[in-house]
């Protein structure tokens, strides 16, 4: 059984099509979905709450934890079940059919940390170019279709409050695992549609928290440039 940990805040037809897709899909009953609102002002948090199934976990905040915080909310939830594996997707990742098939048939599924999405880190540590399958390496994976074994989760963690409330986390997220001897997985997947920036685009301020998120990660991991080089394609 797998956790798959999502975030979602204030659009409630973003959130249907989301879980239409998901039920859609012989992988749910595989999967107990994580859910957590974060702080809308719409009728999101009652759409959801009224579709989830039984065995699924709807979480309400009543402030927005940003990206960083409310994921680590999932975690904290992650470490109550019993599942083997925790899968963050953006509540604008849609998916169908043969999505977790995807993560399964990677190599190493159950020792390596697996995204979606790959970036790479220019010399001054900030992310230019989205990978393509002909890319020769990556820096990163994206959080927005990470998958974290429980044993890789036991060694790294949660993220990094200090980033702030959103950008960075993932890359930091995986220096940390290659410090702890965790391997990184680049697997793309046909079978998830990213509609990019459907929350964070919206939000007034992130070019600050860009910013703000950017100078810390970069005074961390300044003398360790190394680790933007080390990804496997």
């Amino acid at each position: 059984m797998i956790t798959l940990g999502v975030l979602h805040r204030n659009d409630e037809k973003l959130a249907n099509l989301f879980l239409d897709k998901f039920f859609a899909t012989s992988e749910a009953d595989e999967c107990i979905l994580v859910w957590l609102d974060n702080a809308s002002e719409d009728n999101s948090a009652s759409i959801v709450k009224n579709r989830l199934r039984d065995k699924d976990v709807f979480i309400l905040s009543d402030i927005n934890l940003g990206v960083i915080g409310g994921r680590n909310k999932i975690f904290d939830e992650f470490k109550n079940q019993e599942t083997s594996h925790l899968i963050f997707l953006d509540n604008d990742q849609i998916v169908s059919p043969g999505w977790l098939d995807n993560y399964k048939k990677s190599i190493n599924f159950n020792e390596c940390i697996s995204g979606l999405e790959a970036w790479q880190l220019d010399n001054n540590m900030k992310p230019f170019k989205m990978c393509t399958v002909s890319d020769k390496f990556f820096s990163y994976v994206g959080c927005g279709g990470m998958c974290i074994p429980r044993e890789c989760f036991n060694k790294i963690g949660k993220f990094d409050i200090n980033l702030g409330m959103a950008y960075f986390e993932d890359p930091d997220y995986c220096f940390r695992a290659l410090d702890a001897g965790v391997c990184i997985r680049w697997c793309p997947s046909k079978f998830v549609l990213h509609l990019a920036h459907q929350t964070l685009g919206k939000m007034h301020n992130r070019n600050a928290m860009f910013s703000k998120s950017a100078q810390y990660f970069r005074n961390k991991w300044r003398e360790r440039k190394d680790l933007a080089m080390r990804g496997i394609v």
